[in-house]
């Protein structure tokens, strides 16, 4: 069975008016969310008036996928866009000053797969640059789930890559990458390893690198963590 897109706004407008319309004086601010937004509009490329100015505009794209039980019964958000505005001095409208993106794809199970998060910001004119300044993509692979027991989103891969750009156009980069063990009794972490070898193709980690720090984790009859090393 499939499942409809209920509750889920593809727009949120946030609103900052110049005068109560009741009582024609101070400053009060309002949400618009809208649920059946097209997606191809752009929400965010409003009409501002004397009376009132953007603080924020967020508009999500959702999509469905078959879950492990066959049928669309995974609703998520695959991208989102956080548009930020700030008042001009005259109080009466506002500009854009950078923008947050946001996009995501997901496995049978609604685990996150592969992330990836934009900032943009504008530049003295006004306008919006089409290279981020600071970006982070994540790739994650997950453990199986065990025939008999629902361990689920239980991480055995992770590779995060953080990107900045200096004010001179210079990028500089850096990946973090972590495996995990799972006790095959209790499904808790056994062991964590920072920075071992990352083959996207398959995707899983390896066991060896110059720099590997390796944390083993002990646990008591509650689950509770009682040893590192």
């Amino acid at each position: 069975q499939n499942v409809p897109f209920v509750g889920r706004p593809k727009a949120t407008r946030r609103w900052k008016y110049q005068g109560d319309p009741w009582a024609g004086d101070g400053i009060w601010s309002n949400l618009d969310t809208y649920a059946n937004l097209d997606w191809t509009n752009d929400a965010c490329e409003v009409s501002q008036t004397a009376k009132a100015f953007l603080l924020g505009c967020s508009t999500s794209l959702w999509q469905t996928r078959a879950s492990v039980l066959g049928g669309d019964r995974i609703v998520y958000r695959e991208l989102s866009v956080d548009n930020n505005y700030v008042a001009n001095s005259d109080v009466t409208s506002s500009h854009l000053t950078h923008v947050k993106q946001f996009w995501q794809d997901v496995d049978q199970y609604g685990n996150a797969t592969d992330t990836l998060t934009e900032y943009f910001e504008t530049d003295s004119s006004g306008l919006l640059q089409q290279t981020p300044v600071y970006s982070q993509s994540s790739i994650n692979v997950y453990d199986p789930v065990p025939t008999g027991n629902w361990y689920l989103g239980r991480l055995g891969c992770s590779s995060v890559t953080t990107e900045r750009v200096s004010p001179e156009g210079v990028a500089d980069s850096v990946t973090r990458t972590t495996s995990f063990e799972y006790r095959s009794t209790t499904g808790l972490l056994r062991r964590e390893e920072v920075n071992p070898v990352f083959d996207n193709f398959p995707g899983s980690c390896s066991q060896s690198q110059e720099g590997l720090v390796v944390t083993d984790y002990g646990h008591d009859d509650f689950g509770n963590v009682t040893s590192t090393t």
